[in-house]
């Protein structure tokens, strides 16, 4: 595998892409993912308690209910475009006929 000949204008245009993406996607993905491991009130330290957190979620029920309660509507909506474009397809309950043209 060879190197492009313009490496240096390619990477040139890239870099400040990059930063940015580091800069505001990477750094807080990583920043929350390591604070999710933690207990912390944003103004003391915080203190580690390892997966404690996630099993303490997996045992409340208001939790367990609003993730239910959100693939429900994933699900629904998936489904609200498809049933709206069939029902523009049905007679029409006034007038006999289809909404759509012969």
């Amino acid at each position: 595998m060879t190197i492009h000949k313009h490496w240096k204008g390619i990477a040139l245009f890239l870099l400040p892409a990059l930063i940015l993406y580091a800069a505001f996607f990477v750094y807080p993905l990583g920043f929350v993912f390591s604070i999710s491991f933690t207990e912390w009130n944003g103004v003391t330290a915080p203190q580690f308690r390892g997966v404690k957190n996630f099993v303490d979620l997996a045992r409340n029920d208001t939790f367990r209910l609003s993730v239910r309660n959100n693939f429900i509507w994933a699900l629904s909506l998936g489904f609200l475009p498809t049933s709206g474009s069939r029902r523009s397809t049905l007679p029409c309950p006034w007038c006999g006929e289809s909404s759509l043209p012969p």
